[in-house]
């Protein structure tokens, strides 16, 4: 969670949606009793934890893990595409010059 505020204030469009990832995470879990619902998994798949329902039935199915997704949730997609987001932005600030007096030396 640290992290997630670090990103905020660096990039706020890369923490809000991790933010949105985690809410959809933490919605779903809370709401199904503590388990994440796993729609698409085949009936002999047995989690190694009881974290997972493959049962295939609860609540929000929709922001469960999906087997169409490789076995994430639309909430891990948002983490994921807001970390990308963020390095991406990082990688961009550090391959560009930072200060004026950089930028001028530059251009002579």
């Amino acid at each position: 969670m640290w992290g997630v505020r670090y990103i905020i204030h660096a990039k706020p469009i890369a923490g809000l949606v991790m933010l949105l990832g985690i809410t959809c995470n933490a919605l779903v879990t809370l709401w199904n009793a503590g388990v994440m619902p796993a729609v698409g998994v085949p009936a002999n798949f047995r989690p190694a934890l009881p974290v997972w329902n493959v049962s295939g039935r609860g609540q929000l199915l929709a922001l469960g893990d999906h087997a169409a997704f490789q076995g994430c949730s639309i909430g891990d997609l948002c983490l994921m595409a807001g970390l990308l987001l963020f390095l991406l932005w990082k990688l961009n600030s550090v391959s560009r010059p930072s200060n004026s007096a950089e930028r001028r030396h530059l251009r002579s």
